[in-house]
C-alpha cells in the first residue's frame, strides 16, 4: 500500500522536477536579455 508520506514524496519530486525546469528557463531568459 501506498502510505501518505510516499504519495506526498513524489509530489515533492515532480515539483522539484519543475522547480528547476523553471530555474533553468529563468536562467536563460535573464542571459539572452543581457
Amino acid at each position: 500500500a501506498i502510505t501518505l508520506v510516499d504519495e506526498a514524496c513524489v509530489a515533492l519530486d515532480i515539483f522539484d522536477d519543475r522547480a528547476d525546469v523553471l530555474r533553468q528557463l529563468a536562467r536563460f531568459i535573464v542571459e539572452r536579455d543581457h
